[in-house]
């Protein structure tokens, strides 16, 4: 079981955080806008409640695969989050 922690702001290339983003929020936004269908509706929809909370994912094998795979493919979101997104989720592993 993987314990994923985005409660944290996005950070510059300079590694310091960029004033009023935060990481679970984007990933939310991403999550409940999505219509990409590979995963069942609700189980984005409670991942993007728990990350707009600033909550902890807990996620087996599976799930991190799934949110791995939204993540890379999803093209709403720029490198610099998507690369501060699964450097913390491959952390994890």
């Amino acid at each position: 079981m993987t314990k994923l922690n985005l409660d944290c702001p996005v950070r510059s290339l300079a590694n310091e955080p960029i004033p009023g983003s935060h990481l679970g929020k984007l990933l939310a936004d991403a999550l409940a806008m999505s219509a990409d269908g590979k995963a069942p509706p609700l189980k984005y929809w409670g991942w993007a409640v728990r990350l707009f909370a600033g909550e902890e994912l807990f996620l087996d094998e599976t799930d991190s695969a799934i949110l791995e795979t939204f993540v890379t493919s999803h093209g709403g979101l720029v490198v610099l989050v998507k690369a501060q997104i699964l450097a913390r989720l491959k952390a994890k592993e």
